[in-house]
């Protein structure tokens, strides 16, 4: 059964996936493969976050108040107006500091510039609050007829939350892995 960040991954295609090109400045293959890189990257950072004790309250909180997995119901709105200034926020606070750096080591590492980098991973970040905050309600999508995908699973699952189906995570795992122990 795919987990709700494979059916998200998935989701992101078509369409969707040219609009995320043009925002981000980039080809559809290349947007494709930051993609990949992306949403592991920011669940990565969400679960490391979570470890340590203020910053998941702060998480939960975050789910509770402002992330309650509506944005998923209409992706062709979200992606005809994306909620940038909110995604930016979301990085700032699962990042802090090591933003910068995060956004300009995966760019280069995927052929972007900082900036695209950092508009990918606005985009993205809503959206994965959205999974994290619907499973948390208990509609946590992939597994939800079998009573759902329980939040903290889904950050448990880091980079394997994405399963086997993200073919070019494989090339930017020891990327991603040193970026995100810095």
């Amino acid at each position: 059964m795919p987990s709700p960040l494979d059916e998200l991954r998935q989701q992101i295609s078509g369409s969707y996936l040219q609009q995320v090109s043009r925002q981000v400045g980039a080809d559809e293959a290349q947007t494709r493969r930051a993609l990949d890189a992306a949403l592991p990257t920011i669940l990565d950072g969400l679960a490391k976050n979570a470890r340590d004790p203020k910053a998941r309250a702060a998480l939960e909180q975050a789910l509770d108040k402002d992330h309650d997995g509506s944005v998923l119901d209409d992706l062709g709105d979200y992606f005809n107006n994306p909620k940038s200034d909110e995604g930016a926020a979301i990085m700032k606070h699962v990042f802090g500091e090591r933003r910068g750096q995060i956004e300009s080591r995966l760019g280069g590492k995927l052929g972007l510039s900082t900036g695209s980098t950092a508009q990918l991973l606005a985009v993205l970040a809503p959206l994965l609050m959205g999974i994290l905050g619907k499973a948390k309600r208990g509609g946590g999508g992939g597994g939800a007829s079998a009573g759902g995908t329980d939040w903290t699973q889904i950050l448990r699952g880091g980079l394997g939350g994405l399963g086997g189906k993200a073919g070019c995570l494989a090339a930017v795992l020891p990327l991603l892995g040193r970026l995100l122990k810095r």
